[in-house]
């Protein structure tokens, strides 16, 4: 896997995840031993002579096996911990800098973090987010455009977000069209609130 995943928002877990996953659907081999081959007991002998002379014995290596297991899991929990200490605008300046202006992003993580826990339903909140950068707009429009990302996402299918923000051409925010910088507001602000409510 390249390196890129962080500009899809993916945290840094879900990046070793994915990896880990390539790594082990991957067709190329991995080592030197293929079972088909007729050979594989002669290489197995070998692998088990090199073993009994390396002095290893079952204890010290599940020692070392649990050694390293605490030492992933810590791993892994400063990691999600860290994920969690993001902060909203950190989030969406990571992911959108290059599509929205810094003041506008900061607006929707400001409005996002005050609205998620207002118990207003999706769609308000999305529209509560974008109120003042999309002040030329009808509500009713904007409440029509919304509506795919605020009720898909109920269902955890985070596609039509994505598929939204793929729509919108990557283009300098001054250059997108007012639909395209509707869409991509509306877009963004969903991803605000998702991550205040993680």
């Amino acid at each position: 896997m390249n390196s890129n995943h962080s500009l899809w928002g993916f945290s840094a877990r879900t990046q070793a995840e994915l990896e880990l996953l390539q790594s082990i659907l991957d067709n190329r081999e991995a080592y030197d031993w293929n079972p088909s081959l007729e050979d594989s007991d002669t290489y197995l002998s070998q692998f088990e002579t090199a073993w009994g002379e390396s002095g290893l014995n079952h204890d010290q290596v599940s020692k070392g096996w649990q050694t390293v297991s605490q030492q992933l899991d810590i791993m892994w929990q400063s990691l999600d911990q860290a994920g969690a200490g993001a902060s909203v605008l950190d989030a969406l300046t990571t992911r959108f800098s290059n599509r929205m202006p810094a003041d506008l992003l900061a607006e929707i993580a400001r409005r996002a973090e005050d609205v998620v826990s207002s118990g207003k339903p999706v769609l308000n909140q999305m529209l509560h987010c974008v109120k003042d950068i999309l002040a030329a707009w009808d509500e009713t429009d904007l409440q029509v455009m919304a509506r795919p990302m605020a009720y898909a996402m109920r269902d955890g299918q985070g596609e039509i977000v994505e598929v939204t923000l793929q729509s919108v051409r990557d283009a300098d925010w001054t250059s997108l069209s007012p639909m395209e910088q509707a869409r991509l507001s509306l877009a963004i602000a969903r991803y605000a609130i998702d991550h205040v409510d993680a």
